[in-house]
Formats: C-alpha cells, structure tokens, sequence
C-alpha cells in the first residue's frame, strides 16, 4: 500500500501500490442496487475496491453509515456515496465499464467512458428497472438475499434483511431465509460484536464512541439499526442458540411465523416477499432505523467532491451498449431483457 492523497473529507487514502503506479487506470464492476451507496460500481472499484483498511474505516465510520441518506436506491445526496467518490477519484481513471445483470447474471448492457457520466447513466437504468411501487410500508416483510454469496453468512444477509427494513412498519415483522453456513462468520469482529451486547441500543453506543475503530462495523450497525425498527425472524443453517445471540427469532417453518402475524393482523393482510432484496429499491425507502432511533444518526453530509482526472475521454460522455445517441439520457430507456427485477408476491 501506499499514499494517494488526502480526501476532501480530510482523512489520508492508501491505495494497492500497482494502481498508484499504474500507467493506465481502467476500472470495471456491475451495478446494483447498494443497501448502503445506494448503487454499486463506479468509484467503489477504487474504493473500497484498492484503498487501506484504515481508509474504509473512515467512510464506514458511524455517522456515515447511520446517516439517513446512506440508503438503497440513493446516488445523489448519498453520505456513503459521497465517501466512496472522495476516495475513489484520487487517482485519475482513464476508463470506467460498468454492467448491468438481469437475474441468471447475464450481462444486460453496458456503460463505458468517463467514471461519473457512464455510472450515473448506468444507475438510471438500473433505478428504472429495479424499483416496485411501495405505497406504503407493511406489517411484515419477507426477504432473502438473493442467494450466494450474500446468504453465506450473517453478516453479508444483513444486505437482505436491510432491503425489507425499508418497507415495513416501526414496530412490525421481517421475515428472513439465508443459507448462513458460513455462520457469523466466526473469522472477523461480527460475532464477537453481536454477542458481546445485550441489546441494539447497546451495540449502537459501543459504536459510537467517538474514535471506535474496528473492520466489518458497518454491517453491526446496520443490523442493529434494523432490530431498533422492526423483529426479525430468520430462517438459516445456524443453530437456534446462535441466532437467538444475535437478537433474532430462529424459524424452523416459515408457515408456523407467519401464523401469529396473521392471525392478530388478519389473514387477509397484505404483505411483500422479495426472493432477491438486494436487487429491489423502493421509491420511497423507508428509514432503516425507525423514527424514534437517534443512535450514530449525526448527518456526514458533505459538498460533492472535485474529481481528479485526465482530460474526459474524447467527448467526455459514456456509451451505452444499446444505444447509439451522444445523449446520456438517452441511455436510460429499459431494455427488453429487465435488469435486476424484484417481484413482491
């Protein structure tokens, strides 16, 4: 590792020597829906993608990750975002090629050319396509995250239970499945921060102390951000003493849950699954920590970052596999094959 610079948010940035010293820069990624960015790709190639520890520390820091607009679905105005560009644009990128994946991962289209043009038209695309209309929140939510890798453990299905977080009621019912047979995982600082609390509210004041520094701490808090709004339920491989550590409900049978909820909601009740969370971004996402939460939620708004570059590659403006206009917003029309499409049932 070594030095880039010094972020306009005023933290030093190390990057992998051999990008540092690199003739060319050509960073690539598919784009998604990000629980926390607000979208994948773009910038975070570079960071986290081949900055420091110490580094991502400092954008996965408390108030950043409990700021409200780190959300799914957010480019714009995103505290996570704007961390992930300040650090990422250090070193100048000659070229960005993005993707777009429907869900057997087969490559939809792409977006290349300058890093913000081409990625901004990318996530239009993808905002396009993967939001479902969510007029209201719902008393219970069922979710999954979408499979390997993000169901491998429990740390990485919180990116699951984050999506349903947005769309159920203060107080209300999150239903998850996640293979988790990589447990916690028992390598890294999730599990012994899960089980070294009594509560969330204990978690987020450990958390929050100012200087606390520890890797993986972003999914602890988003997982205890969660559990301040809503129950969850968990369907996995983990044993029922493990999952009840991390203030969750093991579910054996997903019909038995649900029994209970509908029976004091009504069996008429309407509800939302989604077999592939990640993917989804509600138009309207509802705050991850609920209304009454004030735990590490001080605003890390920042000024959009001035961006280190060569000169914009020719025009400067980002080329989409399907179509042939100059015109960025031409680029944003949905494609016959949808891209990252969520269904609630």
């Amino acid at each position: 590792m070594c030095s880039a610079g010094r972020s306009a948010l005023g933290y030093d940035v190390s990057y992998n020597r051999h990008s540092v010293e690199a003739d060319r820069r050509i960073i690539v990624g598919f784009i998604e829906p990000h629980f926390l960015a607000g979208f994948s790709g773009g910038d975070k190639a570079c960071c986290p993608g081949v900055i420091g520890i110490e580094s991502i520390l400092h954008d996965h820091a408390a108030p950043v990750i409990g700021d409200i607009t780190s959300t799914s679905g957010r480019l714009e105005g995103n505290a996570t975002q704007t961390h992930v560009r300040a650090g990422g644009s250090l070193r100048p990128v000659d070229f960005l090629v993005n993707v777009t994946l429907n869900h057997h991962r087969a490559i939809t289209r792409f977006f290349g050319g300058e890093t913000l043009a081409a990625h901004r038209a990318g996530c239009a695309q993808v905002r396009e396509a993967a939001r479902v209309p969510c007029p209201h929140a719902f008393p219970i939510a069922g979710t999954t995250p979408s499979g390997c890798p993000l169901d491998q453990n429990l740390s990485q299905a919180v990116k699951g239970r984050s999506a349903a977080a947005q769309i159920v009621r203060p107080g209300g019912f999150i239903l998850a499945a996640a293979r988790c047979n990589d447990g916690f995982p028992d390598h890294g600082s999730v599990r012994r921060l899960l089980l070294a609390h009594a509560s969330a509210d204990a978690m987020l004041a450990t958390l929050g102390v100012p200087g606390f520094r520890e890797f993986n701490r972003g999914q602890v808090q988003r997982f205890a951000l969660i559990l301040k709004k809503a129950r969850v339920g968990l369907v996995s491989e983990l044993p029922d003493a493990n999952v009840r550590r991390a203030h969750l409900t093991p579910v054996a049978d997903l019909r038995r849950a649900l029994d209970p909820e509908l029976a004091r909601l009504g069996h008429d009740t309407s509800w939302p699954f989604s077999p592939r969370a990640p993917s989804l971004s509600p138009p309207s996402p509802v705050r991850p920590d609920g209304p009454d939460a004030r735990n590490c939620l001080a605003s890390s708004r920042a000024e959009p970052v001035a961006r280190k570059s060569r000169a914009a590659w020719r025009t400067g403006r980002p080329v989409g596999a399907s179509s042939t206009s100059r015109d960025a917003s031409a680029r944003t029309t949905r494609p016959k094959n949808p891209v990252a499409r969520s269904y609630f049932g």
